[in-house]
């Protein structure tokens, strides 16, 4: 960067500047360093990271700005997607409770053993009815998370 605030080519080293143009072999020479020392950064694949490691067999580091905002959203939305899947594991083990119960009332029904025959009526229906509001209850925390 000249004193007129330009980016021009330069040969000559100064501390804490700014420096463009020039070529991987100039880079080499003014700051005396081999191709196994340098680590070039970059933020375009063909002619940044490509060629300085294909050419000059340099170690490169990609910059992919295009997914800093995907980055950043998945690391603030990481307690909300683990609340989301304690929601669902829970909604499951309900949901898997349920069907059990009712797998067993259709047996008794049928005549079958069932282990619904140690179970009054009454608690097997207050059982049902409360897995039911509970799964229900866990729907409407879950909605927020899927339709925002």
């Amino acid at each position: 960067l000249t004193e007129d605030g330009l980016l021009r080519p330069s040969m000559r080293l100064k501390n804490g500047r700014i420096y463009s143009g020039g070529s991987a072999e100039m880079v080499e020479k003014l700051f005396g360093v081999h191709s196994e020392s340098v680590c070039y950064i970059g933020d375009h694949i063909f002619t940044d990271v490509n060629v300085a490691k294909a050419k000059m067999r340099w170690k490169t580091v990609l910059i992919l700005r295009e997914l800093e905002d995907e980055v950043s959203a998945a690391a603030s939305g990481k307690e909300e997607y683990e609340r989301l899947l304690l929601l669902l594991k829970r909604k499951d083990r309900f949901a898997n409770v349920l069907n059990h119960l009712r797998t067993e009332l259709n047996r008794h029904n049928m005549g079958r053993a069932s282990i619904v025959d140690k179970m009054q009526p009454k608690e097997i229906d207050v059982a049902i009815s409360r897995l039911l509001v509970s799964i229900v209850d866990i729907e409407a925390q879950i909605n927020p998370f899927l339709f925002t």
